[in-house]
């Protein structure tokens, strides 16, 4: 006889981390125009690790700012070079995530 598989739809058991792991991945909020204007429709921009998935994002943000999280997207900023007085320098690149929050959940990244 065989066996049959049922996969379940939409459904996906996200992975473990650990509160190290959970720790590491947000570095800090990102303040500019662009992300107060996207934050009054419920999102939250966050400069996170360059390894970090959205899993692991979402996993962290629900953690450490206890709220729901609908959806994450990535950006990676590449850095660029610039002249600072005559000396040539480098910008660092950065991970950027826009994380949008369920209905009726905020978040006030400037008392944090």
């Amino acid at each position: 006889m065989k066996q049959e598989k049922t996969l379940k739809k939409n459904k996906y058991i996200a992975p473990k981390f650990t509160l190290g792991q959970l720790t590491k991945t947000i570095l800090s909020n990102l303040v500019t125009e662009k992300t107060t204007r996207i934050g009054e429709s419920g999102s939250v921009c966050l400069v996170v690790a360059p390894s970090a998935s959205k899993f692991e994002i979402k996993a962290a943000v629900e953690y450490l700012y206890e709220v729901k999280v609908a959806s994450v997207q990535v950006v990676n900023i590449k850095g660029r070079s610039k002249y600072f007085r005559g000396v040539k320098g480098k910008l660092s690149g950065v991970r950027k995530a826009y994380v949008k929050l369920q209905d009726g959940q905020s978040v006030d990244l400037a008392n944090i």
